[in-house]
């Protein structure tokens, strides 16, 4: 076996770590970078224009994905973009929320996915047979069928943001 090291190249090999241990202290001469979580730093303007654009190419993306699962004209667009704190985005989410995680293939990003109570229920309504119309005060979990429906959705919107 080639692979195999014999007694003399492990000593070789032993003696040379022996030489240098590493070290956590090595990178102590760099002070760490120093993060306020409370004024996290914002997107310059060209970062924010490309973030716009990708989300304008997603919600021509988003509407033909919905659009074929409600059978129906569906047009959706950008309302605005703006860059928040991770605490005030959970907490302006509607209860309760059908929200999916997950990581962008292509980057590595991890992401969240929220859908409006009131887009799930005309999606439902409009699967199931309905005239696509949902209720808008219909605020209660969905039922295993309807999550069945909506994975649906949520896996063809996924694949459109990768």
């Amino acid at each position: 076996m080639a692979d195999e090291l014999n007694d003399a190249e492990i000593q070789r090999l032993l003696s040379a770590g022996k030489l240098r241990p590493p070290s956590a202290a090595e990178n102590l001469d760099q002070p760490p970078l120093s993060y306020d979580f409370k004024r996290p730093q914002h997107l310059n303007k060209d970062q924010l224009r490309m973030v716009e654009n990708i989300h304008v190419q997603f919600a021509r993306l988003f509407s033909s994905s919905l659009a074929s699962s409600m059978r129906m004209v569906v047009d959706a667009d950008l309302a605005f973009i703006d860059q928040i704190m991770y605490s005030e985005f959970a907490m302006a989410l509607p209860k309760p929320c059908t929200a999916y995680s997950f990581t962008m293939t292509p980057s590595g990003n991890r992401a969240v996915l929220s859908f409006a109570p009131s887009l799930l229920m005309a999606l439902i309504d409009r699967a199931l047979g309905g005239k696509g119309i949902g209720v808008a005060e219909d605020s209660r979990a969905l039922t295993q069928i309807e999550v069945g429906i909506v994975d649906k959705l949520a896996r063809r919107v996924i694949g459109n943001i990768e």
